[in-house]
C-alpha cells in the first residue's frame, strides 16, 4: 500500500517519502498546514480531522439528464449526504413518471424546486463530520451501545444509526 496520509506528525515521519500521499511528500511537518485528502467523493480535511464535501457546480440544462449530471456528482459513498440528496432524487423519478424526455426541458412546476435545491447546493461544503467518533472529553468508556432506527413511506427509506457511549461517571457521548 502507498499514498499514506496520517493527521499525526509521529506517524507521517514514519513513513518513507515515496509512500506518502502526494500532497503529503513536500511537507515541513513542524510548519505547514496539513492538506485536504479526497476519497470516494468525501474529503477529510486532515488538519482538523473531520469529514466534508466540497462542491463544485456546473452548469448544466434543465433537463432530466442535467439534473442527473448534477445529482450524480455528489457522490458519498459513506451517505452522509443522502438526506440533502433525496429531493433531488425524488424529482428525478417524478420526471420519469410524467414521461419527460432526458433532454426535455422540465416544466415550470418542476423547476422552481429544482433551482431551490441547486441553490442549497453549495450549503453542503458546510456540512462537517467528525471522524473520531468517541468524545474528546469522555475518558474511559465503560458502556458501548448502538442505537438503530428505520423508516420508510411511499416514496423512499431510511436508516440512521447512533453510537452511545458512557464513561465510568455516568456521562454520555
Amino acid at each position: 500500500m502507498t499514498k499514506w496520509a496520517s493527521n499525526d506528525q509521529q506517524v507521517l515521519e514514519s513513513i518513507p517519502l515515496e509512500e506518502r500521499a502526494k500532497d503529503m511528500k513536500e511537507l515541513n511537518l513542524e510548519w505547514d498546514t496539513l492538506p485536504t485528502e479526497r476519497a470516494l467523493g468525501v474529503s477529510w480535511f486532515v488538519e482538523t480531522d473531520p469529514f466534508g464535501f466540497r462542491v463544485n457546480i456546473k452548469d448544466k440544462p434543465c433537463t432530466r439528464h442535467g439534473i442527473l449530471l448534477v445529482v450524480s456528482s455528489v457522490y458519498d459513498v459513506l451517505g452522509m449526504a443522502a438526506p440533502f440528496v433525496l429531493p433531488a432524487k425524488l424529482l428525478l423519478q417524478d420526471l420519469y413518471r410524467k414521461g419527460l424526455g432526458w433532454d426535455d426541458e422540465i416544466p415550470c412546476l418542476h423547476l422552481s424546486p429544482w433551482q431551490a435545491w441547486l441553490a442549497d447546493l453549495l450549503k453542503l461544503s458546510q456540512l462537517s463530520v467528525k471522524r473520531c467518533v468517541k468524545g474528546a472529553d469522555l475518558g474511559e468508556v465503560v458502556i458501548t451501545e448502538i442505537h438503530h432506527s428505520c423508516n420508510a413511506s411511499h416514496c423512499t427509506h431510511g436508516a440512521v444509526s447512533y453510537l452511545q457511549q458512557v464513561n465510568s461517571h455516568g456521562q454520555a457521548h
